[in-house]
């Protein structure tokens, strides 16, 4: 009898509470993402400068143009301003379509997260853990997986080519 204890909370302790505390994490970062998604101003400094690269891909600009007083491009690569200019042009300007883009570049890096781990020790609740890690970090790591920037889909599309 008491061996089947002792079994039961090395299970409990290595693999039902972590993954439980996992996916806690990663409902809440679910949360905090959908209210800050429609967040009107700003999460931080750079946004408003990609969320004005992307409109002006959405409204036919040339992304690597000279300056000039209406437009001054930045430095990061193109994928990410056209992706958030395609939302634009679906659901409207505003910070919304950078965000969506960011916040779905950080689901699929938890998805592609799960899948590696899962393929390297064949544990749902390692796979469950690895995303829960993940977004655990998410206010210690300056709360950026989910605002208009390049850094989740780079982040992703990395993960995605291993």
């Amino acid at each position: 009898m008491w061996p089947s204890k002792v079994k039961r909370v090395v299970y409990l302790t290595s693999t039902a509470i972590p993954a439980t505390v996992a996916v806690v994490f990663g409902v809440v970062f679910v949360v905090v993402a959908f209210f800050r998604l429609k967040y009107p101003f700003e999460l931080e400094w750079i946004e408003g400068a990609y969320l004005d690269q992307a409109r002006w891909l959405a409204h036919g600009g040339a992304l690597y143009g000279p300056p000039s007083i209406r437009f001054i491009p930045t430095n990061k690569t193109p994928l990410f301003f056209w992706i958030s200019s395609l939302v634009i042009r679906v659901l409207g300007e505003g910070f919304l379509a950078p965000r969506l883009v960011s916040s779905f570049s950080t689901v699929g890096i938890l998805a592609l997260l799960g899948k590696l781990v899962y393929e390297e020790t064949g544990k749902v609740s390692a796979a469950l853990v690895s995303g829960g890690l993940y977004v655990a970090a998410f206010r210690f790591a300056g709360a950026w997986m989910d605002i208009g920037k390049t850094d989740s889909l780079f982040i992703f599309l990395l993960l995605l080519g291993y």
